[in-house]
């Protein structure tokens, strides 16, 4: 390599960094200024300022309480959630999660709402970065996926994009090398059921038995220690109000059919009709089925599989 080359090379990377250091410096902006103005976390009058995260915290102070299966009465819920945090949310509101993931909600409340909030971004930030290094092994990579804009509007809204990134990117990339992660991992991205049509075609394609024993197991333990802690009713419970909301969200488009980021919210944000919508969709289920089978079936570079089978796993959910 040319001195003129290795130098241009060293001056992009240089540059690059500080792009994405320059992005990540300016969404912390946006947050501080947010809160100094009353636009986050709290109001001008010192009151806390409701985001998607109320749910969350919502539904683990129902487990605190003693009272968890109340997490799946959205009008209880609501304003339950309202009235302990002193945020009044009044948008949609829903909470379709498993009780599993109530085991990880009930942590958040042990705290008030915008020291949750807090630390539920911080911990997602920490476990995204983990997982981004074991997939580009680089500080680069780390601060790229850092400057991504989605990242900044996650944190805004206090949603769990952080950790689905996470667990998923995570999984993936300890396929190879680490099997009995990748299946706990990939057990603990169930609290997300809608992320796993393509998943285990993947697994299965590429041969990866160890993690499709793992994964599976690692849900049931999960799935076993909540009945342990809430009973069997709450399941009942939850499979119950997860029909009704996605009635609501797939058919009603009460939370808006242009923020569903799949085919089948594109077709109805188009005035699609349902039908068409899911036509839609399970045509796009089946080619992405039938292009990660080929994919997977490959003595190809594993890093093009892992690309293939996240795009795949977002792509192929009607509700992402």
């Amino acid at each position: 390599m040319r001195i003129a080359d290795f130098t241009a090379g060293k001056n992009l990377q240089r540059l690059i960094y500080l792009a994405v250091c320059g992005l990540i410096f300016a969404y912390l902006c946006v947050l501080v200024i947010a809160v100094l103005i009353g636009d986050w976390l709290f109001d001008a009058n010192g009151q806390p300022i409701a985001t998607d995260f109320l749910a969350f915290w919502g539904a683990g102070k129902f487990v605190l309480q003693g009272h968890a299966a109340d997490a799946y009465n959205l009008e209880i819920h609501k304003s339950i959630s309202s009235a302990e945090s002193g945020a009044v949310f009044n948008g949609y509101y829903s909470w379709q999660y498993p009780p599993t993931f109530l085991l990880v909600t009930a942590a958040l409340a042990l705290v008030s709402y915008p020291a949750a909030l807090v630390s539920w971004m911080a911990f997602g930030i920490t476990f995204y970065a983990f997982a981004i290094r074991l997939i580009g092994e680089t500080r680069l990579a780390v601060l790229a996926a850092m400057a991504w804009p989605p990242v900044l509007w996650n944190t805004a809204v206090g949603q769990n994009g952080f950790v689905t990134a996470a667990l998923l990117g995570a999984a993936i990339a300890s396929i190879e090398k680490r099997p009995a992660l990748a299946g706990l991992f990939f057990g603990l991205l169930t609290y997300k059921p809608q992320f796993g049509l393509i998943i285990p075609i993947a697994l299965i394609a590429g041969g990866y038995w160890r993690v499709i024993g793992w994964a599976p197991s690692s849900a049931t333990a999960m799935a076993v220690l909540s009945i342990a802690v809430f009973g069997t009713q709450i399941w009942s419970d939850f499979f119950d109000t997860a029909a009704k909301i996605n009635g609501m969200i797939l058919v009603d488009g009460r939370a808006d059919f242009s923020k569903l980021q799949s085919l089948y919210g594109f077709v109805r944000a188009l005035g699609g009709s349902l039908t068409t919508a899911w036509v839609a969709q399970g045509f796009l289920i089946a080619a992405l089925s039938a292009g990660i089978i080929w994919i997977w079936l490959q003595k190809g570079a594993f890093h093009v599989k892992a690309a293939a089978l996240a795009t795949a796993t977002i792509l192929g959910s009607p509700y992402a």
